[in-house]
């Protein structure tokens, strides 16, 4: 909300017809705001991190010692670990010397809403340098990563809804999903067995983001968070 009222006062000023001492005012709140869900993420990227180092491992074997790596990619551009105080600082300094800026942009130029994730393999980018079994492992891995967080939070596993998983990983990998009792559920294949009426995929079964059946007949009782992948 701070985001969206910011850019259109942006906008309006840009038009000549905004509060320029109102958009301090939003400046200062959506540098406290950034800098909390900076912490929050910087927190979370650190641990599904170390879940994807574990699960990448495991999942090219013994013989392959490529490393991956998660990096938070903020718009303070600095990889430093900040207490939120210095994160809020960072920001409000970003937004302040840069006013005239993001006027003449009509938008918020920094924030926590321009952040993301870099996934590198060896200190080489994944996505410009990593093959495509690679990078299909480097996302399972973080799937699987984002599994164990949910488990730690809600005592639960997530079942996980991925698509062709299997295609693009060679005979290692997929001998570690099989033998690891991993949940695989393809497009129109539920666990080797072929749906065969693909109207009964349908709001019945899938309710709010949860599975609870998807095979004619089925009477589950009770419904699993679903993650898509």
């Amino acid at each position: 909300k701070i985001l969206t009222q910011r850019n259109a006062l942006l906008k309006q000023i840009s038009d000549g017809n905004g509060d320029i001492g109102l958009l301090e005012v939003y400046s200062d709140q959506l540098a406290r705001e950034s800098a909390l869900i900076y912490k929050t993420r910087a927190a979370y990227i650190e641990r599904l991190g170390a879940f994807v180092k574990e699960f990448f491992e495991e999942l090219s074997g013994e013989d392959v010692k490529e490393i991956p790596e998660l990096r938070y990619k903020n718009s303070m551009k600095t990889y430093e670990n900040l207490t939120e105080m210095e994160a809020y600082e960072h920001y409000i300094k970003l937004l302040s010397e840069n006013t005239q800026k993001e006027i003449g942009a009509g938008i918020t130029l920094y924030g926590s809403h321009k952040d993301d994730i870099e996934i590198y393999l060896d200190n080489m980018e994944a996505r410009q340098f990593a093959s495509q079994g690679q990078q299909r492992s480097l996302a399972l891995a973080m799937k699987l990563g984002e599994g164990e967080i949910s488990m730690e939070y809600s005592g639960e596993y997530p079942v996980f809804l991925f698509d062709d998983v299997l295609s693009e990983l060679d005979e290692g990998r997929k001998k570690y999903i099989s033998e690891n009792g991993l949940i695989l559920i393809p497009v129109l294949n539920i666990i080797g067995m072929i749906i065969k009426n693909t109207e009964k995929i349908n709001d019945k079964y899938l309710t709010n983001g949860q599975i609870g059946c998807t095979i004619s007949g089925c009477k589950a009782k009770k419904l699993y968070p679903l993650m898509r992948f």
